[in-house]
């Protein structure tokens, strides 16, 4: 995200000089975030219950594989790791300064 960021500082800038609030910047940053961490918590979540599900056949044990909770509870901790991971390029991009982005390259 920092990279993206970095790299969209004068669309950020001109997003600014056009009206565009803080808040939607940052609405803008954790949308695009968001688009990015989804499909990747789907995606991993589909394919640990698909290794779960062989782990649970090659082993004959009396526990429970399929511990729903902790499942859950693991794809929150990834889902808040990457909000925080966003919060400083967010914080970053609102304090854009739109006269600066726009002057620099």
């Amino acid at each position: 995200m920092s990279y993206l960021v970095s790299q969209r500082t004068k669309e950020i800038g001109i997003r600014m000089a056009l009206g565009a609030t803080r808040l939607q910047v940052a609405g803008y940053i954790l949308g695009y975030s968001a688009r990015l961490v989804g499909p990747g918590l789907l995606f991993g979540a589909m394919l640990a219950l698909g290794v779960l599900q062989y782990i649970a056949s090659q082993i004959e044990l009396a526990i429970d594989f399929y511990d729903i909770p902790a499942f859950l509870l693991s794809l929150a901790i990834v889902a808040v790791s990457a909000l925080f991971a966003t919060l400083g390029p967010t914080r970053r991009a609102c304090r854009v300064d739109p006269q600066n982005a726009l002057r620099s390259e």
